[in-house]
Parts: structure tokens; C-alpha cells; sequence
């Protein structure tokens, strides 16, 4: 649950006659006065008000931080689209440059055919 969507008039789901007070950090949801004296007591929570004071604080101190790695990602992001490109680029480079070896050699191979068929022919035609 997320601590800015609590109300404060919000009425605790255990205890629906109480408004819940606290914010339990432990287990992320809101508390009553009875659920915190009670199975929360072990738990880490706070005065609600409080609660999403320091998480808005929290949040505002890393916020800087995020704006930078979100902008290190951006970069790479970019880099990585670069690099895609790039890569496809030289595979169809690699493929046309192996179709050209494959016509290559099948020329060569079709000229030694050719090669062979007329000197077994004139072998053929020497012995006649």
C-alpha cells in the first residue's frame, strides 16, 4: 500500500470503529491506536502524519540521485539503440559479402566442371 493514498478519516480494516493513526513500516499498511498496541508492537511504525513526512523527505533527498541514474540509463539506452544499429548494419554486410564468396565459388566450381568435362572429352575423342 502506498502511504500517500491513506486518509486520515480512514477507518482500520481490523477494527472498523477506530481511524486509523499509524503507519506500520514493518508490514506497509495503516494501523489504529489497538493494532499498533497489539500485533504491530513488535513492528516499526510511526505517527501517521509523521510517517508520510519522512517518506516525502525521503523521497525529495533521493530525488536528485534518481534524476541522475535516470539520466545514466537514458544514456545508455541511447548507446544500446546505437549499437543495435550498428550490429544490423554488419550483418547485412557479412551476409552480402558471404552470398558474393557462395556465387564465387560456385563460378569457379562450374568453370572447373567445365574444365574437366572438355579434357575428359578430349580424352575420349583422342582415343576414337
Amino acid at each position: 500500500m502506498l502511504i500517500s493514498t491513506i486518509k486520515r478519516e480512514e477507518n482500520c480494516s481490523v477494527h472498523q470503529t477506530k481511524m486509523v493513526e499509524f503507519f506500520c513500516f514493518t508490514c506497509r499498511k495503516p494501523l489504529c491506536t489497538l493494532c499498533a498496541l497489539g500485533e504491530h508492537k513488535t513492528c516499526t511504525f510511526e505517527e501517521l502524519g509523521l510517517a508520510v513526512g519522512s517518506v516525502k523527505q525521503k523521497y525529495e533527498s533521493h530525488k536528485p540521485l534518481f534524476s541522475k541514474k535516470s539520466y545514466a540509463i537514458a544514456k545508455l539506452q541511447a548507446k544500446v539503440s546505437q549499437l543495435e544499429k550498428q550490429c544490423e548494419l554488419d550483418y547485412n554486410i557479412a551476409i552480402t559479402n558471404v552470398k558474393d564468396l557462395t556465387d564465387k565459388i560456385h563460378r569457379q566450381l562450374r568453370q572447373k566442371e567445365s574444365t574437366i568435362n572438355h579434357s575428359i572429352e578430349d580424352h575420349v575423342s583422342s582415343y576414337h
